[in-house]
């Protein structure tokens, strides 16, 4: 999962959804889930308006199914 606070910059929104999609993509592949299986299955955006600049909290939940090993025999 990651739960970061982007500034939306050239990319705008589009990009800051991207990065945060791909950041909880890996954090789920550094934990075991096979790459070919993972998904995004929560994604949460806050506007944070009380800031000057434009910056947004980003959460992303990607699961999937663990990846197999031959050394695990």
């Amino acid at each position: 999962a990651t739960d970061r606070l982007f500034t939306l910059g050239d990319g705008g929104r589009w990009a800051a959804v991207a990065e945060a999609k791909a950041s909880a993509r890996d954090e789920a592949v550094r934990h075991g889930a096979d790459p070919q299986a993972t998904e995004i299955v929560d994604l949460e955006e806050i506007t944070l308006s009380y800031l000057d600049a434009p910056i947004v909290r980003i959460r992303a939940k990607a699961v999937g199914l663990l990846a197999h090993s031959d050394s695990w025999s």
